[in-house]
């Protein structure tokens, strides 16, 4: 790092940060010659809570338990049937003798052991033998991604080979994964090699290690031997965890990750003589480091979709402690209940959660998914631990974690809820100002919209001082369904290796539903996942009412320049954007539209080249400005380019659709972009004539005529014959008697006008589908 990068950090530093800094360093140094005179000392004696592990690994998940299987299978073989075949895909893979990581495919020869030191795609290998810390994991030869070799060493495949192999009441039958694991202790001594290099992967390999136990415990290789193992290293894993908690170095979802194994370890290793000392510090950090993690509205500070129901999993695992033994904080349960209503607040029609932010794939339970993005399941899981449900639940529509934590009696309340919970209604609109989102949908239509207008992430920067976050540059991004289909999405985050140029643009504008002025990035991005340089000035207002959904985010540059995005979805009739900068100098604005593969149609412009068409999926795309656009262009998938690719998971890359759309103005500029579900006919003038003047070509068509100047969006949408005069007013100057304000968010308002039967007559009527009160 820059020393003057390192000393801006410092100057950001509490004393406790700095203190705690330099404990660590010192402590890290300790622990190297500990390291490296390991041979000269006797590793800890085992513990009296060996006897007990398999016996309380089971107590967690009463689901691994025979008899729980057989009253599954007796009382609900349906999900005994696809809980079994989403468990079946693995164990088929590895008897082939493939590994799933990620979307690779990992050989395991037959005969031969893992090497848990070598990345098995580019052949970069770690030493084993190497103190951990000073392994290097970022920047390696051949763009070795050390996600690969971590996600081996998790251990959530033996995992879930134990439980495919418990579907079957084949426990160790199909598998050697006890001879897997053992030779994994073997080959990691504590604090040796690449599995030891970060807290959050030996967080994650303990709760591995609960699943694989209580099922292990069951099949009859498992030894007083193999429990005295398994009680010497999660010892190690404990001591590892309690002095290298991330405090400072990742205070999010590592932190409570790590904290969460410390308190399972407490309780687990219930006799163990520092399990005390675990469950204390586990407690302290989940006590004030958990609540900082959400906003008051309940989403995750930092600002990614996959991260929040990551960082919900490990409360719902510390949250089943306390129900263990007796005694739930009301503080978690309330935590719990807001992060997991927020989390359900952003399902989208089709159940797949928009793709925000980065993302690893990381699951906190090692239980097989459907999807990924469905997460369901966990709010499933929240529903159940709490007693009340967080959304319409389904035990049809569940993954097996409520099996697997709360047995068949899991599965039994997780109906109920359903049952009693079938009539009720959730709010479908969100306004979260401190999140940064709004959130609208229409379960009926199966239309859906957000609107992003918040901060890059929680911890990042408006200096030049650095932040590792994983929050994307996508202020005023929409996502959008329509008839239950995605016409705007997210293109998501493929990996976090490689070149960095594709790292960078997957978490840019670029690949986002939104605008960016050319040299004015609202972020800078000085080093692999960090950002600096915030534009942070900015505001969300809403105004959201059954049938209209308006909203505006507003950007106030340090330039002087200022940018406001204002939204308008009319139910049943399309979504308009309106998008107007203030500028102090000349610039140049770009706009980027994300589709799903093979959406995007030629693009149509007009002579004068301030307004455009093509079919954008189902609907029909359309924009004009007051100022000309100078290129449009749609961007398909090309190799070495990473335009026109999205991602769905880590390693996923697939082809997508990319619309981008350039425009240089003087001063201002005024833009009206619209998604319709048909081509419509714009006039575009600079008349100050009433819109009215202006009659509908076809009468039997729906149309729509727009006058559009600096002052004032004059909009006539033209539909069953009738027409009504809408005015996008963003002056409040006074408007004639018979129009009648319907909503409004800052300086922007939707008016209803007089109708008028085509060049007929102008007899006031009563429109069937605008009818709104003030």
């Amino acid at each position: 790092m820059h020393v003057l990068t390192a000393l801006r950090k410092v100057r950001k530093m509490s004393g406790h940060e700095i203190r705690t800094r330099l404990i660590s360093r010192y402590r890290t140094n300790y622990e190297k010659v500990l390291f490296e005179y390991r041979s000269f000392l006797p590793r800890r004696p085992v513990s009296p809570a060996a006897k007990d592990l398999v016996e309380r690994a089971q107590l967690f998940l009463p689901g691994s338990q025979p008899s729980q299987r057989a009253e599954l299978l007796s009382k609900y073989p349906d999900l005994h049937r696809r809980w079994k075949a989403q468990a079946d895909p693995l164990a088929e893979k590895f008897s082939q003798g493939k590994l799933p990581l990620f979307t690779k495919e990992m050989p395991i020869p037959q005969g031969q052991p893992i090497d848990w030191h070598c990345d098995p795609f580019t052949n970069f290998s770690w030493k084993k033998t190497a103190y951990a810390p000073k392994l290097p994991l970022y920047d390696l030869p051949n763009d070795t991604d050390v996600k690969y070799i971590w996600e081996l060493g998790r251990h959530q495949w033996l995992a879930q080979l134990a439980q495919a192999e418990f579907w079957e009441d084949r426990l160790g039958v199909d598998s050697n994964g006890l001879d897997i694991w053992l030779h994994w202790q073997r080959e990691n001594p504590f604090r040796g090699g690449v599995h030891w290099t970060s807290g959050l992967e030996v967080a994650m390999r303990v709760i591995s290690w609960l699943w694989m136990s209580a099922l292990w415990g069951e099949q009859n290789g498992w030894s007083p031997t193999h429990a005295a193992e398994l009680d010497q290293s999660l010892g190690e894993h404990g001591q590892y965890l309690y002095h290298h908690l991330s405090y400072y170095s990742s205070p999010y979802n590592h932190l409570i990750g790590e904290a969460t194994a410390l308190v399972l370890l407490g309780w687990w290793l219930k006799a163990h003589p520092h399990a005390k000392h675990w469950r204390r510090r586990g407690w302290k950090v989940l006590e004030t480091a958990a609540p900082r993690q959400f906003y008051a509205e309940g989403f995750s500070v930092e600002q990614a979709t996959g991260y929040h129901f990551y960082t919900l999993g490990f409360l719902l695992l510390a949250y089943k402690i306390q129900q263990l033994e007796g005694q739930t904080s009301p503080w978690l349960a309330k935590l719990i209940e807001q992060t997991a209503s927020a989390g359900a607040a952003l399902d989208t029609p089709d159940h797949r959660w928009p793709m925000m932010g980065d993302v690893d794939s990381a699951r906190t339970l090692p239980v097989p998914r459907r999807d990924y993005w469905d997460f369901r399941s966990i709010l499933n899981l929240a529903s159940c631990l709490l007693d009340t449900p967080v959304m319409n639940i389904s035990a049809e529509e569940s993954d097996a974690e409520v099996y697997w934590l709360q047995g068949c009696d899991g599965v039994k309340k997780l109906e109920a809820l359903a049952q009693a919970a079938k009539d009720d209604t959730y709010a479908s609109q969100h306004y979260w100002p401190e999140a940064g989102y709004t959130i609208a949908s229409s379960p009926e239509e199966g239309d859906w919209l957000l609107f992003d207008a918040g901060p890059l992430a929680d911890g990042v920067h408006a200096d030049a001082t650095p932040s590792v976050a994983h929050g994307h540059a996508d202020l005023f991004q929409l996502l959008l369904y329509r008839n239950r289909s995605p016409i705007l999405i997210d293109s998501g985050m493929p990996t976090y290796a490689g070149d960095r140029s594709k790292l960078d643009h997957f978490r840019s504008p670029a690949a986002h539903n939104t605008l960016e002025v050319l040299d004015q990035p609202i972020a800078q991005s000085p080093s692999r996942l960090a950002w600096s340089h915030e534009e942070q000035n900015r505001g969300l207002k809403a105004n959201l009412s059954e049938d209209l959904w308006i909203s505006q985010g507003k950007l106030q540059f340090i330039s002087g320049d200022e940018l406001t995005r204002t939204v308008i979805f009319w139910k049943g009739l399309g979504l308009w954007i309106l998008d107007q900068l203030e500028a102090t100098q000349p610039r140049k604005l770009r706009w980027y539209w994300q589709t799903p593969a093979d959406n995007i149609q030629k693009v149509l412009f007009n002579s004068k080249r301030d307004h455009l068409d093509l079919n954008l999926g189902v609907l029909c795309f359309q924009a004009m400005s007051s100022e000309p656009f100078t290129t449009a262009e749609t961007i398909s998938p090309q190799a070495n380019i990473a335009e026109g690719w999205h991602s769905e998971g880590y390693g996923d890359l697939r082809p997508g659709g990319t619309l981008r759309i350039e425009q240089e103005i003087r001063t201002s500029s005024l833009t009206l972009s619209a998604l319709l579900d048909q081509p419509l006919n714009y006039q575009l003038s600079t008349s100050k004539e009433m819109l009215s003047t202006y009659p509908s070509q076809n009468p039997e068509k729906s149309n729509t005529m727009t006058k559009l100047s600096s002052e004032e969006l004059l909009l006539c949408v033209e539909f069953e014959g009738v027409s009504h005069q809408l005015l996008l007013d963003s002056k409040a100057k006074p408007q004639p008697s018979h129009w009648k304000k319907q909503v409004g968010i800052g300086d922007w308002s939707v008016y209803q006008a007089k109708i008028q039967q085509h060049r007929q007559n102008e007899t006031e009527q009563t429109p069937k589908r605008l009818s709104y009160t003030s």
